[in-house]
């Protein structure tokens, strides 16, 4: 972290307020989601960490993202995950959702962009088992892969589909 005295907006993980001013974090090519208070805690929600991980790789393209814990345990949250494109993702630890029936688990992409010599390595689960019905139950989405993207699904479970690749016509 660098030190500034200008105050910023604190998110908790790239930015760090405190009485006399600003930490800065100095992140190299990789960031953990544990940069941002994420925990790989049994019943623990890690939605809001997520948020803030998430709006970080909008605004810092070509990092790569590690979930990783020292702790052999997964990372639970509520909300689905929407990975920005240009962001390599490397999953040492599980993301858990125990978000709804109608909700995905892990979106990498959106449909108006390419994701062009990626890295994703994904493990995934969903925290109770779908209800077999819902097809909007999507463990992994994937949007728009192109020209040398390595994806390996490790693990995608108890989702009524667990991976969905979509491209753009």
């Amino acid at each position: 972290y660098k030190f500034t005295s200008v105050m910023g907006v604190d998110d908790g993980g790239s930015v760090i307020n405190s009485n006399n001013g600003t930490w800065i974090a100095q992140f190299g090519k990789t960031i953990n989601v544990t940069d941002f208070g994420a925990k790989a805690v049994t019943d623990y929600d890690n939605a809001n960490h997520f948020a803030k991980v998430i709006s970080f790789l909008q605004v810092n393209e070509g990092l790569e993202l590690i979930v990783k814990s020292k702790e052999n345990v997964h990372f639970e949250t509520s909300s689905t995950f929407n990975l920005p494109i240009k962001t390599d993702l490397v999953m040492d630890n599980a993301m858990v959702f125990s978000n709804g029936d109608s909700e995905m688990g892990l979106v990498i992409g959106d449909e108006d962009n390419y994701n062009f010599n990626r890295k994703l390595i994904i493990r995934v689960y969903k925290k109770t088992l779908s209800d077999w019905e819902d097809k909007n139950n999507i463990g992994v989405l994937i949007w728009n892969l192109y020209e040398s993207t390595n994806v390996h699904i490790i693990r995608s479970e108890r989702f009524t589909v667990g991976v969905k690749f979509n491209a753009k016509t």
